[in-house]
């Protein structure tokens, strides 16, 4: 959550910053995805269930990640569409919203 946040802010502080802070920015975001992928990925559905049942508990973990890797898109470009230029300053907001209590 606070990556996606991070990422926001990134973008839109693009004229300020320039290409250089682009660049550095998308450097620490590219290591901060890195470090949390394994976590992520295996360390935390691994264990939610039975021994037996890990690798459904990897694959339906890994299912979710992978249909919101295909639906976010889609949706990102109609929401673009419906809000225009405001959704660049409503998605931050949503995001920190909804991870608020987290």
């Amino acid at each position: 959550m606070l990556t996606s946040t991070l990422v926001y802010v990134q973008y839109l502080s693009a004229p300020v910053v320039g290409v250089a802070g682009l660049v550095a920015g998308t450097i620490v975001w590219f290591f901060g995805e890195a470090v949390s992928a394994p976590t992520l990925f295996l360390a935390c559905p691994a264990p939610a269930g039975p021994p037996e049942l890990r690798g459904r508990c990897l694959g339906a973990a890994n299912a979710m990640y992978g249909l919101g890797a295909a639906l976010g898109p889609v949706l990102a470009v109609a929401a673009w569409g419906h809000f225009g230029a405001a959704l660049w300053w409503w998605s931050p907001t949503v995001d920190l919203a909804c991870g608020y209590g987290q």
